[in-house]
């Protein structure tokens, strides 16, 4: 498995998007990588479900589905670091986009910056494939403006658990 590294640094890829969240990177990496959870946050009307599981688990290979409107994408996880990173590959018909999501602990683990970093295969030379990606991730998805919703629900519902999970979590 240590050979099999998958992970598209910032550098190279067409869109990256950073946020914070007020919770640990284990917590946060629950709240990303389930899909009953990432249902809860994601945009529209955006449906997650595990698809197929070695095992019933998460892992490299695993498949998550997402139907939105009339489409389904298939996500496949290509690399999997419990807390630290997941990459995967994602087909929404004939859009096809490789991602690397990676969880920074930040003030003594107590808050979690997560990197996500996106690049579309499409056959356009680098500048123009970013200035699309960023396009459609900026305004037609409104990616950054998810990721803050993410965030912000997560902090609601760690509130409203009573948890000491924000700022007393070991």
């Amino acid at each position: 498995m240590e050979g099999r590294r998958v992970f598209l640094e910032a550098k190279d890829a067409d869109y990256v998007c950073l946020q914070d969240f007020d919770a640990p990177p284990a917590v946060v990496w629950d709240w990303w990588n389930n899909p009953i959870n990432r249902t809860e946050w994601s945009h529209g009307h955006n449906q997650w479900r595990a698809g197929a599981r070695t095992n019933g688990r998460s892992g490299v290979g695993a498949r998550n589905h997402c139907a939105h409107g009339k489409g389904e994408s298939v996500e496949t996880i290509a690399d999997w670091r419990p807390f630290d990173y997941v990459s995967n590959e994602s087909a929404d018909g004939s859009m096809v986009f490789i991602e690397t999501v990676s969880f920074e602990s930040l003030d003594e683990g107590c808050r979690t910056r997560v990197h996500d970093h996106l690049i579309m295969k499409l056959p356009f030379p680098t500048f123009l494939r970013r200035f699309v990606v960023s396009l459609l991730f900026k305004y037609m998805f409104k990616y950054q403006e998810m990721l803050q919703y993410a965030a912000d629900l997560l902090k609601q519902r760690l509130n409203q658990s009573g948890t000491e999970m924000i700022g007393d979590y070991q």
